[in-house]
């Protein structure tokens, strides 16, 4: 990915699940960061993460829905 993402591309993306990348972009955090911490403490993130064997993904409105303020455990 070339540039990074913003909180307006999330909300015009068609994509129901985000990569790490996306959504630390977003965040202004690496990505290894957010894996890391998905997977010891996926609680205080303040939004829900999908762990798939050593693979984390993000759903996107649950994430827009916790950057607006509004977060809602899925």
């Amino acid at each position: 990915m070339a540039s990074k993402c913003t909180l307006e591309d999330l909300k015009e993306s068609e994509l129901e699940l985000l990569v790490p990348q996306m959504v630390a972009d977003v965040l202004g955090t690496s990505a290894k960061t957010l894996i890391q911490t998905a997977r010891n403490a996926p609680d205080s993130l303040g939004f829900p993460v999908i762990k798939i064997g050593k693979r984390v993904r993000i759903p996107r409105r649950a994430f827009i829905d916790f950057m607006l303020g509004s977060s809602k455990k899925e």
